[in-house]
């Protein structure tokens, strides 16, 4: 099952109690505290659980992933904080497939050339004991392969198994690749779909991007669930996340340039819901805040 509570942190995969470290302070002891130090408390109580994850990305669109001298796939690791790793393609070993018609048994594949047909499957991996960590990885990949001209697919293959003492939990589903003519106007998407557990209940992950500080967001968050009680048991979280390759990775008051928040949780916690209403209100709040700038 999904966990639920209030402030949006009660909630998590399996039977994961994940808090979110920026919104312990609406209903935890550290009522009010905000920050690092916070999310490595909640990292603290969820050690023992692991997120295992395989993502099919085509072998041809990997190096997207992996940049010069892997400079990308290190870049990968620092800002989400989980371990990535993508199969390296081994370009000697090819075996023709006509190759192995002249042997015996003819139309037969040979035994290399199977072995290079499994390794050229074997999936990009993502592993942490952090949920954040995860769902920041997931977000990044998503946006590195949507930056791709040869990339025409919408979504990814992607399998999560969630280990923890009690029991494992599998959430097999697609990670959805945001598409340049997408519509902005929510500032973000579904970032992952798909069926969890025996009962095959749907799970879902919306995220988008802001530059609101915490303090604002966890406001227009806790808004919104006192307004709408149905979204009271919604989890989500906030991540900073600095701009890859950027003069503007940090802003002039030297805080993140963006921020992603994410919901998520099962139908029966409405993260859709929760994700609209917060998106429409951040928007509503950017633009009375343009609107500001420019009067005076």
């Amino acid at each position: 099952m999904i966990g639920s509570g209030r402030g949006g942190g009660g909630g998590g995969f399996g039977s994961f109690p994940y808090r979110s470290s920026h919104q312990q302070g609406t209903d935890g002891p550290n009522r009010g505290k905000r920050g690092n130090n916070k999310q490595k408390s909640s990292n603290n109580r969820c050690s023992s659980n692991q997120f295992q994850s395989q993502l099919d990305v085509p072998v041809d669109q990997r190096r997207i992933l992996v940049g010069k001298n892997a400079a990308t796939l290190q870049w990968l690791k620092d800002v989400s904080g989980a371990n990535v790793f993508v199969p390296r393609q081994n370009n000697n070993c090819r075996v023709r497939r006509e190759d192995a018609d002249d042997s015996d048994g003819a139309g037969d594949i040979s035994q290399q050339q199977q072995q290079h047909e499994q390794q050229q499957q074997h999936p990009v991996r993502v592993n942490t004991s952090d949920l954040p960590s995860l769902l920041h990885a997931f977000h990044e990949i998503a946006s590195l392969l949507s930056k791709s001209n040869d990339f025409d697919k919408d979504s990814i293959s992607c399998t999560v198994k969630i280990r923890s003492d009690n029991s494992d939990t599998k959430i097999n589903g697609e990670l959805f690749v945001p598409s340049d003519n997408a519509s902005e106007s929510s500032h973000g998407y579904c970032l992952f779909r798909g069926t969890m557990g025996q009962l095959q209940s749907q799970f879902q992950v919306y995220t988008t991007e802001t530059r609101y500080d915490v303090d604002n967001i966890s406001t227009i968050v806790d808004n919104t669930k006192f307004v709408q009680s149905s979204l009271a048991d919604c989890p989500w979280f906030c991540k900073d996340a600095p701009v890859r390759n950027s003069s503007l990775a940090v802003s002039s008051d030297n805080q993140p340039s963006r921020r992603l928040v994410f919901v998520y949780g099962s139908d029966d916690t409405n993260p859709r819901l929760l994700y609209d209403a917060i998106s429409q209100a951040m928007l509503t709040a950017e633009h009375d805040l343009t609107s500001s700038k420019s009067h005076k």
